[in-house]
């Protein structure tokens, strides 16, 4: 009999929900070897009074893991950042790969390795000693108002991740630019031009969008969003008064996306999101997000994509199109006048 310490043993079983290898040693609490049957008979936490047989061969049990240094870094699953972790252990097999993760609290979690990203902070000696003089700057403010306090707590907390935009900036590094080839959503209607500038935004880490009024700004931002949204990613909006961000919030309520959207700001503004019931209906809404990003779906969006974009460039050939005619009709008429004149003469 093994115990199942998930710190020390990773027990790998087929899921048939999720067709994948999944590390459930935290779930279960007793596992026995009969090898004249060729079975682990296994009970889980959940129903400890129960035993289910397992062909051996559908059993993988996987010791010696490695041990991540996560001193200076954040733990990353699926782009959303785990929170007070403690502890991390790596079991690999072949090309495979999973996590366990320890909190504070001591509560244990197993993860697929392709879900955890780390990435580090204050790596590097330029980034921190310039961090380091921006904490003594506000430090050496003698009579802090609130408004100081707050910065010089928030420096104190600062992590700045040595791939971040921040980090570049700091330390003069190159700004990187990748094609973002993958399909992108229109919610709110679009323009090609708009659509060029969502495509430029998503390609580069630092894009600068301008227009003047009317020309739609906001729309480009709230379809911005939801191609971030939709590609599980989480995304952080500032502006300079309430006012804008309130606006894009609210138009992004008419497409459902409220439980996904929190105003943050101050305490009020929080115990609003978590206990005004707005996220009362959030797991319907997630299920409803995550078929939404089921691959049937997502190639009859790229498809409808390809052909918005295609109608587009067709909208914008023929507006020129027209202005060409507009300008040949003119020519026409001033010649037409001009040998009016000739013949009068």
């Amino acid at each position: 009999m093994i115990n199942p310490d998930p710190l020390k043993y990773a027990i790998i079983l087929y899921d048939k929900k999720s067709g994948e290898l999944v590390n459930r040693c935290s779930e279960i609490c007793r596992i026995s070897h009969d090898k004249d049957l060729g079975k682990y008979n296994i009970s889980f936490k959940n129903s400890k009074n129960k035993q289910f047989p397992y062909n051996q061969y559908n059993v993988d049990i996987l010791s010696n893991p490695e041990e991540m240094d996560v001193s200076n870094c954040i733990v990353y699953s699926r782009n959303n950042s785990l929170i007070d972790v403690s502890n991390v252990v790596k079991f690999i097999q072949g090309c495979n790969s999973w996590y366990c993760i320890q909190f504070q609290n001591g509560e244990l979690r197993n993860y697929l390795g392709k879900d955890i990203i780390f990435r580090y902070y204050n790596e590097n000696i330029d980034l921190t000693n310039k961090i380091d003089y921006f904490k003594e700057i506000v430090a050496t403010v003698k009579s802090q108002s609130k408004e100081e306090l707050f910065l010089s707590n928030q420096y104190k907390k600062l992590k700045v991740l040595n791939d971040s935009i921040l980090s570049k900036y700091l330390t003069g590094s190159e700004i990187s630019c990748n094609d973002y080839n993958k399909t992108l959503i229109f919610p709110y209607g679009t323009n090609l031009s708009q659509t060029k500038a969502i495509r430029n935004a998503l390609s580069n880490d630092i894009s600068i969008i301008e227009g003047p009024p009317g020309t739609g700004k906001t729309q480009t931002i709230l379809n911005l969003i939801s191609n971030i949204l939709i590609n599980d990613k989480t995304i952080a909006m500032v502006a300079g008064n309430n006012e804008a961000t309130r606006n894009v919030q609210d138009k992004l309520k008419t497409k459902g996306l409220d439980s996904e959207v929190a105003f943050l700001g101050n305490m009020v503004n929080v115990d609003a999101f978590f206990g005004d019931g707005i996220l009362r209906n959030a797991n319907d809404k997630k299920e409803i997000f995550d078929r939404f990003q089921e691959r049937s779906l997502l190639n009859k969006i790229n498809q409808l994509s390809i052909n918005i974009e295609k109608s587009l460039s067709f909208k914008n050939e023929i507006a020129g199109l027209n202005q060409k005619i507009k300008e040949i009709e003119n020519e026409k008429n001033l010649m037409i006048l001009s040998m009016r004149k000739k013949q009068i003469m």
